[in-house]
């Protein structure tokens, strides 16, 4: 996996896919990754949180208001578990 600042891109059997909104994600944006230690890829987005896991892009069904929103960063907490409570820009 390969963001290039905007898009989030796989290379899959010498190809290139940019994955999007029709693969599962919230928007097209992507801003920002969070490799966890369990093998999740956490993805920022401009409309909220996704996660790839075992090939498959997913969006929490369920999240708060704050996780629908544009996704800045992602912070890794001391006893390093992810913050999923990622700043956007109602978090400013």
């Amino acid at each position: 996996m390969v963001c290039d600042g905007e898009r989030l891109n796989s290379l899959s059997r010498g190809q290139w896919h940019v994955i999007t909104v029709r693969d599962g994600l919230p928007s097209d944006g992507v801003t920002c990754l969070f490799a966890d230690s369990t093998g999740i890829l956490w993805i920022g987005t401009g409309a909220g949180l996704a996660f790839l896991r075992s090939g498959q892009v997913e969006a929490p069904k369920e999240v708060p208001a704050s996780l629908r929103e544009e996704i800045l960063e992602f912070r890794r907490q001391k006893w390093g578990t992810l913050d999923r409570h990622c700043e956007s820009r109602a978090g400013r």
